[in-house]
């Protein structure tokens, strides 16, 4: 499995909308649900508030890599359409689940 770690600062003001967007129901869900390879995600939030950990799970990293290409639009219009609620973005890591 091949794990992808995103961390996000959100002001308080944007954390419901963000949670909305980002939750496991939301416009980042349904654009990955149609690809069968991706496992899923789940979203973090840091319990002294303003910040978020995504963790996105998928078969291998070929297969992300090969949705993404094959989705660069979608993802780019998801993209803007959080950067607006978030302060911050970084990608922690992409990892290999080892068991």
């Amino acid at each position: 499995m091949y794990c992808i770690l995103w961390n996000y600062e959100v002001d308080s003001g944007n954390a419901a909308a963000f949670e909305q967007e980002c939750g496991r129901n939301g416009s980042w869900f349904k654009f990955y649900e149609s690809c069968d390879d991706y496992l899923g995600h789940d979203l973090l939030k840091n319990t002294s508030g303003g910040s978020y950990t995504i963790i996105e799970r998928w078969i291998t990293k070929d297969a992300y890599d090969s949705f993404l290409g094959g989705n660069k639009g979608g993802y780019d219009e998801l993209k803007g359409k959080i950067a607006g609620l978030q302060k911050s973005e970084t990608q922690v890591g992409t990892f290999d689940l080892i068991q």
